[in-house]
């Protein structure tokens, strides 16, 4: 359809390559004993500026027994809330939080995973993370 004044234009599009930026974080560990049930709290570094992600913890369920993860002290007054899916004992936490304002005046802790070690604490114990 031809409109008076109208005129043609051509775009040209490009794809822009994907790119995967994962904030920063790290995980505060009680001492690992075997026998003894310890604490690892994870946290977004002050400044990540996060205000939704949805994360995977990986971990091996033959070194460690994966016995609780809940919603870390202090995340709800700080604005965040976290979602926990309940199948958490296979080697695979997941785990999606929010906060709207994106909170990151000082390091925030997401969630509380509490352990049983399986094997002796001289062992290696891996616990990777990824982030969407």
């Amino acid at each position: 359809m031809y409109l008076p004044g109208s005129s043609t234009r051509t775009l040209t599009l490009q794809k822009l390559p994907e790119t995967e930026d994962q904030p920063n974080a790290f995980f505060r560990t009680d001492r690992l004993v075997v026998g003894r049930q310890a604490g690892t709290v994870f946290c977004l570094e002050a400044g990540a500026g996060v205000a939704a992600a949805d994360f995977t913890l990986t971990y091996d369920p033959g070194i460690l027994r994966c016995v609780s993860v809940t919603a870390a002290e202090g995340l709800v007054e700080k604005g965040g809330m976290v979602v926990i899916n309940d199948n958490f004992d296979s080697g695979t936490i997941r785990f999606s939080y929010i906060n709207m304002e994106a909170y990151d005046a000082e390091d925030l802790p997401l969630v509380r995973i509490v352990w049983e070690p399986l094997q002796s604490p001289q062992e290696h114990y891996e616990i990777t993370s990824d982030a969407v």
